[in-house]
């Protein structure tokens, strides 16, 4: 489990690396922080993964989460 967690967090990070920091050059961490921020929200809202049935990574865990207190 941790060799797959690893790789799928090297895969987000080169993926943030290729669509947001070497688009644009950031001139202090708070423009980075602000960057990514908004990244990762437009990342988990809009962004259809074919390994989650063409569904965003927050349509997947809405469906994912059972309410076993009803």
């Amino acid at each position: 489990a941790f060799l797959i967690g690893c790789s799928a967090f090297c895969q987000i990070m080169r993926t943030i690396k290729e669509e947001l920091m070497w688009l644009r050059e950031r001139s202090s961490p708070h423009e980075v922080a602000t960057a990514i921020s908004g990244w990762i929200e437009r990342y988990n809202n809009s962004y259809l993964h074919s390994t989650l049935k063409s569904t965003t990574p927050n349509q997947a865990d809405l469906k994912s989460v059972s309410l076993p207190w009803f």
